[in-house]
């Protein structure tokens, strides 16, 4: 809390230095003035940065760039910034946004199992409709596991095409 309290501080006690009876000298109050706008500024420059995190991360929730979100929401809470509610804001949004990413990695994960289980039975068509599916998956930002149902799909779909170029051969016979 005393980090987040720093630019409110800061703002008091220019105010306080700058209602000391007896300074006159006008570079010593020039300087606590222009102190006192530098920490306003930073103050208002930080809660301004605060609110475009939030808003971005937002901006990519749309997008079901759950990912992006997370890494916006995140870079608003690393700021110094002194508005309470701002911050539960981007603790709210950044805890269900990690959720959202963590539900459809878990889905497109499910979706790949499923896609295996299939296999093992050699159903090919199924399991290929399975790994669509986990690539379809919106948000998942995951490069391995999106790796994984690429190189499953493929190999399902070659299966696929064995089973069937094996079916047509025996047709033929």
């Amino acid at each position: 809390m005393r980090a987040q309290q720093r630019w409110r501080a800061a703002i008091e006690c220019y105010d306080r230095a700058l209602k000391v009876p007896g300074i006159d000298d006008r570079k010593v109050k020039d300087g606590l003035e222009a102190g006192k706008q530098l920490a306003e500024g930073e103050r208002d420059r930080l809660l301004a940065q605060a609110g475009e995190h939030l808003n971005e991360g937002r901006s990519a929730e749309k997008q079901s760039a759950w990912m992006e979100a997370v890494r916006h929401y995140t870079g608003g809470l690393e700021l110094r910034f002194e508005d309470k509610d701002l911050r539960e804001e981007l603790k709210d949004a950044q805890v269900k946004a990690t959720q959202k990413l963590d539900d459809a990695r878990a889905e497109a994960r499910r979706l790949l199992d499923a896609g295996d289980s299939e296999t093992l039975q050699q159903h090919w068509t199924a399991a290929i409709e399975c790994y669509d599916s986990g690539l379809a998956v919106a948000g998942v930002d995951d490069p391995e596991l999106t790796a994984e149902l690429d190189a499953a799909k493929q190999l399902a779909e070659q299966q696929r095409d064995v089973a069937k170029a094996q079916q047509l051969s025996c047709e033929r016979k």
